[in-house]
């Protein structure tokens, strides 16, 4: 199987794992907002995600300098895109926008980390 693939798979599987997680423990109320903002919030997540896998997926194990540029786009762009879901949790300012914003950064910080353990990995292999 390409390593585009099996990085889009492993990618899907960690997003899945993750976003599971983090509704169970919202479920449980140990994160402190609502199921409604858990889901909202991690849809946002999701698709920056899913997104961004497609932009890096077709510079795996081609050219290493491509993958680089690549990479360091998507790692902006989803940059960007985790802090603005943050300013407009500030602008609408909800009752519990601390909160909100802590979860968006703490699911965003745990996927990059996952999401670029995968692709350095992969790129490597």
């Amino acid at each position: 199987m390409k390593k585009s693939k099996i990085f889009i798979i492993l990618l899907c599987l960690v997003i899945v794992a993750v976003v599971g997680v983090h509704l169970l423990l919202t479920a449980q109320g140990l994160v402190g907002i609502t199921m409604n903002w858990a889901l909202r919030l991690d849809g946002l997540i999701i698709a920056l995600f899913i997104v961004g896998g497609l932009i890096v997926m077709p510079s795996l194990a081609v050219d290493p300098e491509k993958f680089v540029l690549r990479f360091l786009v998507l790692t902006t762009l989803q940059l960007l895109g985790a802090f603005s879901i943050v300013a407009f949790l500030a602008y609408t300012k909800p009752v519990n926008v601390k909160a909100l914003a802590f979860n968006v950064l703490c699911v965003y910080s745990v996927l990059l980390f996952a999401q670029s353990v995968l692709m350095i990995r992969l790129n490597k292999a």
